[in-house]
């Protein structure tokens, strides 16, 4: 072959080449760009789902069925089935359970007696850790 030949091939593979690069650059730039914008979306969409995660996690609510069972030595039955009522009427804070609140309620009085026994116990245990 002879050297025009080979030159002009190469040239012509340049100006290929070159006109392929053109073509295809732009397209791929937006592909990075979409596919970069893709992921930062997802990454943040992860982050916030770890981040709600998170925050649910460190929210805890008194757990009202374990004092009513452990602290308050009532029957798991009864536990479970006011648990929810304590945590609508006291929230996190069994320091503010009063008699009249509990007769309000209709707790029978055998167990009003436990219960105001283990809200003063917690409350002296939490006096002492502090």
């Amino acid at each position: 072959m002879s050297n025009e030949y080979v030159s002009s091939l190469e040239a012509e593979q340049s100006t290929v080449t070159l006109g392929v690069a053109r073509n295809i650059r732009p397209r791929t730039n937006d592909e990075n760009r979409m596919q970069m914008e893709g992921f930062q979306s997802a990454m943040q969409v992860e982050e916030g789902i770890t981040r709600s995660e998170q925050v649910s996690s460190d929210i805890t609510h008194f757990d009202w069925k374990e004092f009513l069972c452990k602290s308050a030595l009532l029957p798991e039955e009864f536990a479970s089935r006011h648990a929810s009522r304590f945590l609508r009427i006291f929230g996190d804070n069994p320091q503010v359970i009063r008699r009249k609140s509990l007769e309000l309620m209709g707790i029978p009085e055998q167990y009003i007696q436990q219960i105001l026994i283990a809200t003063m116990l917690l409350e002296e245990n939490t006096e002492m850790k502090e």
